[in-house]
């Protein structure tokens, strides 16, 4: 038995998949986060302090997350980045039906009433390394650590809206756009189907910190008193496609980083596609090796390799 189980474990060492010291891969999200009471990198600094005061927990379904670790870089500087973790866990309904594994039935009265859990434990937490920098107003965040799920793009955003619903964040700030960032190459394939019949642009109000066409946007929606704009283009029927010009696709840059991106037509190969923003984030993949640095740290480093 004693040489089985070396045999066996050499084979296990020996194959990278069991490997305990190699590299790990991760995936990072990016969300953009906008305020419109002052653009200022002070006044992100501010939300971030606020929303992690708060202590407010999202809930979808069973699944809760929450901004569990928020520092500072540089305690001098509420313009320096701001690392931390999500903490994310299992929020579950004790008063539901449960199930016996052993018996492969519904557990019966006498079962679950020994099931003692007390409502300030929850299961399954998971810690999501982040970094916010209140100068570009991104949230970057790890999405995927090797074959395992962190925390989808989606799941940081839903959570960032819930929570800049509480009334001492509007108070303080108003309404707080949130955005999960699109990855920019889609766009440029979307305009390589053949067919283009359909493209619709969702804008909402960007921070004009960033880049002068977002300022113009930004004025633009200003001045009529808008938080939002919706644009959509149809092919006619006696074109073959639609042709986005360099107007329409420096709006779609702009709806892709502060809004919503959606498009429908026929591809390379002639058949029916149909694309949203929502099912395409900007995702970047790194590496790292847990026995030199940890996964915050690779985090910190990808950003500044990818996103400075």
């Amino acid at each position: 038995m004693l040489v089985t189980f070396e045999l066996i474990l050499k084979k296990n060492t020996d194959n990278k998949e069991f490997d305990v010291d190699r590299d790990r891969s991760f995936e990072v999200g990016v969300v953009n986060i906008r305020v419109h009471t002052r653009h200022a990198p002070e006044e992100y600094f501010a939300l971030w302090k606020t929303l992690f005061r708060g202590k407010r927990i999202a809930i979808h379904s069973n699944t809760a997350i929450m901004i569990g670790e928020a520092r500072s870089t540089d305690k001098d500087d509420e313009s320096a980045p701001i690392v931390g973790s999500f903490y994310k866990f299992l929020n579950i309904d004790p008063s539901q039906t449960w199930f016996d594994i052993a018996r492969k039935k519904k557990a019966d009265e006498d079962d679950v009433s020994q099931i003692s859990i007390p409502d300030y434990l929850k299961p399954n937490l998971t810690e999501v390394p982040y970094i916010f920098y209140p100068k570009k107003h991104r949230l970057y965040f790890v999405s995927k650590e090797g074959g395992s799920g962190h925390a989808a793009p989606r799941t940081i955003m839903r959570m960032l809206k819930r929570i800049t619903e509480d009334r001492a964040v509007l108070d303080r700030f108003g309404k707080v756009d949130v955005t999960v960032v699109m990855e920019r190459a889609k766009l440029e394939e979307i305009y390589r189907w053949k067919v283009i019949k359909r493209l619709e642009l969702v804008i909402e109000r960007p921070n004009p910190l960033d880049y002068e066409d977002e300022e113009v946007m930004f004025e633009y929606l200003q001045g009529l008193g808008a938080e939002s704009e919706q644009r959509v283009w149809k092919k006619a029927r006696d074109s073959r496609t639609l042709q986005p010009d360099a107007q329409i696709k420096m709006l779609a840059v702009i709806a892709s980083e502060n809004g919503k991106v959606v498009a429908s037509g026929l591809d390379d190969k002639l058949q029916k596609i149909s694309v949203s923003s929502d099912n395409f984030p900007m995702m970047r993949r790194g590496k790292y090796s847990p026995n030199t640095q940890t996964l915050l740290g690779a985090l910190q480093d990808l950003v500044v390799k990818y996103f400075m």
